[in-house]
């Protein structure tokens, strides 16, 4: 339809019976509009911030885009201005359509040519939820002017980018260009929202709990599958108990919302407040149902959110739908099916419109009907998005940003501003009134200790630390609990990356407990403790007994009642445990008491007296004091080796206290190589590896200028040649080439024949010795042979060539020479 077609008469009449008809159709999904006395308390604005609108004081710098429209822009216009007339003379009840709005040159622009499209060259801008995320943190949000009306500018979403600062509408149309781009099936929506929505106030909003503080660390230290680990069976759960859940929920919301209504205090606007938010339906991505987007939260909500309670129309880049459907009982009963002409109202009958209906190929084929095709629409006015790597990094203006919670505070801090690296800090509160912290949770970057996250939790006196792998001590989580007597640490470590395949350390100020992972020595655990009820036997010197325990996993290649289960190491004896048998009931165990050491201080010899025994098989003939012995002497070198272990343990734990508290003081920020803005050192490097490549380059390039400079500076008058000069340069050269040739190729013949005499020689030698040759010395000779072969075929090889290429080379500067320009009129 051409817009200048658009006369007064062509307006249909609303004394049209088929047009009173429509009415009455469609009267019951109209949104409802307040009384003249209530429209006129909500013109006046609320004290709340505003956007102010953006004025371009130079224009001339501006694409010609912003400035005009096209042709086509305009028929485009024209086209909606009369779908708006003939709706506003259909519908007069409802409120005009927010389709044609000027931008920051004063343009009137379409809205969905606003929307443009981009993928950013940026991992996390490929998800909507990294992309919602960028938006609301990079982003100020302001509330429009008129809290009742929505936006009379719509600036392009590379200016709000630019500015970092817009309202509802400037957000959801940056936010849908990035999802379009992504390839998300994206719209922005024109609705209303309530109080705390519009003025994006979270005072009263219960910060979500965050995913696990060390998740990334978990991930990077995920075990393994085990393709011979044992299944469990398959967990049976109940359908109908599920079911029966999801109904008691689903019937518990309304009350719960009701009575958080009941708590928030009366708005006069409520249910009139614009907002703009972002749709995404199923059909691209993965994407199984329809949910939004709130763009100034960064956060996905349900399409039934009590918090949005109308729709006027939704837009994308490809068309623009009006809403036909009631939003008097809020948005539950709405459906996002955009071809369904009862509930949906399209601008652009031929424009590409999704669905989520399964079967709409009749619709689908009314939309191609050449008679429809009156009008698509032109592309975006804005260019492709950009954003720098620098304000990509900054992430939020000026670098950091404050959310406030009910009972939180967020703080977001951009990479390398905070010297520590710190990039989050929530802060849970007991309390709305924020005064005391039960919770501080940080999170970190770049930081060369590789924490990740600490996590201080008041009310346990406790500090959980989280890091990456790559850590000094190659720890993956450690927890500080303050006690009375002092500091509990309990450790996790990255156990494949240790040598000794330690997995948790629990550490006080007397007892030590560590837990290990496939041993060679099958060590399960180890601990010491100065706790007496450990020992076996009471300290005979008064002092405090220094016991230790050991666990030992399994052996199967030796004998149950022969393999240790536990050891337990005390000052009087040693008290070993053995593994219970799968035909026995109870384990074998044997106590042996420490006899002492004698003058020369070796330990005495031990004796069945100073053995007690319990056997589990009555067959199995007496122990013989040989064989005590050296169980004995084994045992005390396992303890040695325990001991030691346990001393070497503290210190390390000494060392990471030092380390931790080093890193309080002063943090070192690491800086990859590929940051040039950053890495000082890596740039210096690279200018230095240029100019040594430039001097190379010019080197060469000199070297190639004159080949036959060494030739020249030998004649008496090189700047002028004679014809016998001219000959003896060209004999020279080649004389020169041709030596170099044949001395080339004999030092390879003589090196070839060197090689092959030596394999000569040892064949002989084996031939003559082969009888009394040992197995290592046939091993050594059978590598000999392959290597000294190897090297032959190689040179026989080198040789071929060289005979082959020599007389190519010979020509090749035979002609070259022939041709020099200062050679030529003599050898012509």
């Amino acid at each position: 339809m051409d817009s200048n077609e658009l006369e007064p008469d062509t307006i249909p009449s609303v004394e049209d019976p088929d047009i009173q008809a429509l009415e009455e159709r469609l009267e019951h999904v109209t949104i409802a509009v307040s009384s003249s006395e209530e429209l006129e308390v909500t013109r006046v604005p609320e004290k709340l911030p505003d956007l102010p609108e953006f004025t371009v004081a130079d224009p001339t710098d501006w694409p010609e885009s912003y400035k005009s429209n096209t042709p086509k822009e305009k028929l485009v216009v024209g086209f909606v201005r009369n779908f708006e007339r003939q709706f506003k003379q259909l519908y007069p009840q409802r409120k005009p359509l927010w389709t044609v709005i000027r931008n920051e040159c004063g343009v009137e622009k379409f809205v969905c040519t606003t929307i443009r499209p981009t993928l950013l060259p940026y991992k996390e801008l490929y998800s909507y939820q990294g992309a919602a995320q960028f938006v609301s943190d990079y982003l100020i949000y302001a509330q429009n002017k008129t809290p009742v009306d929505p936006p009379t500018q719509l600036v392009s979403p590379a200016t709000t980018l630019w500015r970092q600062q817009g309202s509802s509408f400037d957000f959801s149309v940056l936010l849908c260009s990035l999802l379009e781009g992504a390839g998300y099936n994206a719209y922005c929506v024109q609705g209303y929202a309530s109080k705390e929505v519009t003025t994006m106030d979270r005072a009263r909003a219960v910060m979500q709990p965050d995913a696990p503080a060390a998740q990334a660390a978990a991930g990077a230290a995920a075990a393994p599958a085990n393709k011979y680990a044992f299944k469990c069976g398959k967990t049976f759960e109940s359908k109908f108990e599920e079911k029966m859940a999801k109904k008691s929920d689903a019937a518990s919301a309304p009350a719960a919302a009701a009575a958080a209504a009941a708590d928030a205090p009366a708005d006069a606007l409520h249910g009139l407040r614009v907002h703009c938010w972002v749709l995404v339906l199923p059909g691209k991505r993965d994407v199984p149902e329809p949910f939004f987007i709130e763009a100034s939260t960064g956060q996905a909500v349900s399409p039934t959110d009590a918090s949005y309670l109308g729709i006027e129309a939704v837009f994308n880049s490809k068309n623009y739908w009006v809403n036909m459907q009631s939003c008097t009982r809020g948005l539950g009963g709405i459906v996002y099916d955009l071809v369904d002409t009862m509930r949906w109202e399209f601008i652009f009958p031929n424009a590409g419109t999704p669905t989520v209906a399964p079967n709409v190929s009749g619709l689908e084929e009314e939309t191609k009907n050449p008679e429809l095709a009156v009008l698509d629409l032109p592309p975006s006015w804005v260019p492709a998005l950009e954003l720098t790597p620098k304000a990509y990094e900054t992430r939020c203006p000026n670098g950091t940003k404050t959310i406030v919670y009910s009972d939180a505070v967020v703080e977001l801090h951009a990479e390398y501003l905070r010297e520590d690296g710190l990039v989050r800090r929530v802060t849970k509160y007991e309390s709305d009134a924020k005064k005391k912290a039960v919770r501080i949770q940080e999170t970190f970057l770049n930081r060369k200790d590789k924490l990740l996250s600490r996590v201080v939790t008041a009310a346990e006196n406790k500090t959980e630390l989280f890091y990456a792998p790559g850590h000094k001590f190659f720890i993956r989580k450690h927890t500080i609990i303050e006690g009375k007597k002092g500091p509990t640490h309990q450790l996790s470590f990255y156990h494949n990356s240790r040598s000794d395949g330690l997995e948790t350390r629990t550490f006080t100020s007397g007892d030590l407990t560590e837990v290990y992972v496939a041993r060679s020595d099958r060590l399960k655990s180890r601990r010491k403790s100065s706790d007496p009820s450990f020992a076996r036997r009471p300290s005979g010197t008064g002092k405090p007994s220094r016991v230790m325990i050991e666990t030992y996993e399994r052996n199967p290649a030796i004998r149950a009642d022969e393999d240790p289960a536990s050891i337990v190491y005390d000052d009087e004896a040693i008290h070993v445990t053995y593994h219970i048998d799968d035909q026995r009931i109870a384990a074998a165990v044997r106590e042996f008491e420490k006899p002492g050491l004698d003058e020369k201080g070796m330990p005495k010899p031990i004796t069945t007296e100073l053995v007690k025994a319990v056997k589990v098989d009555p067959k199995s003939a007496p122990d013989r004091n040989f064989a005590l012995f050296g169980a004995f002497e084994t045992l005390l070198k396992q303890e040695k080796q325990g001991r030691d272990a346990v001393a070497a343990a503290r210190r390390e734990m000494d060392d990471i206290e030092a380390a931790r508290m080093a890193a309080a003081d002063h943090v070192d920020l690491a800086v990859t190589f590929y940051d040039t803005a950053r890495n000082v050192d890596a740039k210096l490097q690279r200018q230095a590896l240029e100019i040594q490549a430039k001097e190379e380059a010019a080197r060469r390039e000199e070297l190639e200028k004159d080949y036959l400079a060494p030739y020249l500076v030998q004649l008496d008058k090189p700047e002028s040649l004679t014809a016998a000069d001219a000959v003896w340069v060209k004999e020279t050269c080649l004389k020169d080439l041709k030596d170099r040739l044949v001395d080339r190729a004999a030092r390879t013949q003589q090196w070839l024949e060197t090689e092959q005499a030596e394999l000569a020689q040892k064949n002989e030698w084996l031939r003559k010795n082969q009888a009394s040759i040992r197995p290592e010395e046939e091993e050594r000779h059978r590598t000999f042979c392959e290597e000294t072969a190897f090297r032959i075929k190689i040179l026989q090889q080198r040789l071929v060539r060289i005979k082959e290429t020599a007389p190519i080379k010979y020509v090749a500067l035979e002609t070259r020479l022939r041709k020099d320009p200062r050679l030529v009129k003599f050898l012509a």
